[in-house]
């Protein structure tokens, strides 16, 4: 399998485009706009044969600020799903055998993603959770009688929903300072805690939209990502006084209404932690199963570089983030 590799967005989208994908996770364009929060550059990875197309968009991040680490890297796919996207599943043993010889040059320690639900996984993943979805070509959408009473209830408070391109400078502050009470008020991990320029870049999007639930002022938000077939909520937030006016229920009630009468066959909300996942699933109406890469491809360096870990893969992750000022 030949292998053409470009840092340049429109090539590659192009690239992406003639194969009639249509998925911003697929684009060099969301990459790019996800490296500054892994410290990285995006690439562009096309892999072709007589069988078809392989396209896989990554950041390299560079390991240079760790002891031991300069000349290495890792691969890691952009926020929040990806991995290769191949035109026939078949294709990708031998994507990965091409790929070798480039994580060579590289110098490659490790590759993490999380690969995309609704795309054939690679040989090697590994089953992680369960994530959510509001399949919206069944009955039952929003069947749980608490989420659709907690609906009735922030309507009775005087709620109102409305959905944005996430243009408009006041929206954009109201989300982002949800977005810090929410991560304080959870006592989110700084790996989690994205800087604004990755998520002003994420709002620019053209298929990203704002989801807003508005009383006096903004209790809920959150971005949704379009693509096509499937929307993905992406990141939500809110205000801790308004929780027990249910703003969540309403905005995700009126979110999944959107979408689907823009033509999504569904909403995929996503996992969590236990309380989230629980929430989530009081609202949708299936599940897909969800996977990771966590691949070692230079155990020895692997091996020098590893901290004490505290679970994230791999476990200097968060110790990089630190020593390049994230």
């Amino acid at each position: 399998m030949k292998l053409d590799v470009t840092a340049v967005p429109a090539e590659f989208d192009a690239w992406v485009a003639a194969l009639g994908v249509d998925d911003p996770y697929a684009t060099l364009d969301w990459a790019a706009r996800w490296a500054s929060n892994e410290l990285g550059a995006a690439f562009g990875i096309r892999g072709t044969s007589p069988g078809g197309t392989v396209l896989y968009p990554v950041v390299r991040v560079p390991l240079d600020a760790l002891p031991g680490g300069a000349g290495r890297c890792d691969l890691r796919v952009a926020y929040d799903f990806g991995g290769p996207f191949a035109t026939d599943p078949a294709l990708l043993p031998a994507f990965d055998e091409a790929m070798g010889a480039l994580r060579a040059e590289w110098r490659v320690v490790t590759e993490f993603g999380r690969l995309h639900p609704y795309r054939p996984l690679p040989p090697d993943a590994r089953p992680h959770s369960e994530h959510v979805l509001a399949d919206l070509g069944r009955d039952g959408v929003e069947a749980s009688g608490t989420h659709q009473r907690f609906v009735r209830r922030a309507v009775r408070e005087g709620l109102g929903f409305r959905m944005t391109d996430a243009s408009a400078p006041a929206d954009r502050a109201a989300f982002l300072a949800l977005y810090r009470e929410t991560m304080g008020r959870v006592g989110a991990h700084g790996v989690f805690r994205f800087p604004e320029p990755t998520l002003e870049a994420a709002m620019d999007h053209p298929r990203v939209h704002l989801a807003l639930v508005e009383g006096e002022g903004v209790d809920a938000a959150a971005l949704f990502l379009d693509a096509g077939a499937t929307w993905f909520y992406f990141l939500g937030c809110s205000a801790t006084d308004a929780l027990p006016r249910r703003p969540n229920n309403l905005l995700f009630h009126e979110a999944i209404a959107f979408a689907r009468d823009r033509g999504a066959a569904r909403v995929h909300l996503g996992g969590g932690s236990e309380s989230l996942l629980a929430f989530k699933r009081r609202i949708g109406n299936a599940t897909v199963p969800y996977a990771l890469w966590r691949r070692v491809h230079d155990p020895a360096a692997f091996e020098a570089l590893a901290p004490a870990g505290e679970g994230f893969f791999p476990p200097w992750f968060p110790g990089l983030l630190a020593a390049r000022g994230r």
